[in-house]
């Protein structure tokens, strides 16, 4: 559990003041509703216009994928580099589960 944070003397607000506890949930009360209702929203129309949705979002999946595949590109290989740099560091020799813990599966599962 977070202890709670004492007020800054620079500004007359507390951390969590807005939120709201419904559910067993402690929903900030402005961002929460707004962004729930804009996720509905968003759900309900696409399934109303369903063939216009598909076509707005096979554009917008065009568009990514033409603009952005050296993000894509560079990306994927930054990911397998890192994963390299940690199995072959001193970090790639942690047993994962304790000293006596005993893999499932071999390495050819």
């Amino acid at each position: 559990m977070q202890e709670p944070t004492k007020p800054d003397p620079e500004i007359d607000h507390e951390i969590g003041e807005q939120n709201i506890q419904m559910l067993g949930l402690d929903l900030h009360n402005p961002v929460f509703f707004v962004s729930a209702i804009l996720a509905v929203l968003l759900v309900i129309g696409t399934l109303l216009f369903q063939e216009q949705a598909a076509a707005v979002f096979g554009d917008m999946r065009d568009w990514v994928t033409s603009s952005f595949d050296w993000f894509f590109i560079i990306s994927a290989n930054v990911f397998v580099l890192f994963c390299f740099g940690i199995a072959y560091s001193p970090l790639g020799k942690i047993r994962l589960g304790g000293a006596a813990a005993v893999p499932h599966y071999g390495y050819l599962g």
